[in-house]
């Protein structure tokens, strides 16, 4: 069986879980299609992050930057109800850091 994600979005947000529990990160990802008003729609994707991934974007990346994630999707039972996740093995940062600061500058 084959269970793999590739996603490649924004980053929006990271929610630090504490010292070795990892981080859920949120990416913006743009559909590639316009809705019946003729504007571009983006969804908003939750991901779970381990300890080591968490440590290098915390000190790599911002908001906004543009990163790839692979992973795989898992399901789980939270209060009763079903869960869907995407848990990352391999982030790879797509804006650089030298990037950021030429638009700072």
């Amino acid at each position: 069986m084959l269970n793999q994600v590739i996603i490649i979005g924004r980053l929006r947000k990271i929610i630090d879980l504490g010292e070795n529990k990892g981080a859920i990160i949120t990416i913006e990802n743009s559909r590639p299609f316009k809705n019946a008003d003729g504007i571009y729609e983006s969804d908003f994707i939750d991901t779970i992050i381990f300890d080591g991934v968490k440590n290098s974007l915390m000190e790599y990346v911002k908001e906004n930057d543009l990163i790839g994630i692979r992973g795989r999707i898992q399901t789980r039972e939270i209060e009763g109800k079903k869960v869907i996740e995407i848990v990352s093995d391999k982030i790879t940062f797509l804006s650089s850091k030298s990037e950021g600061k030429k638009e700072n500058e």
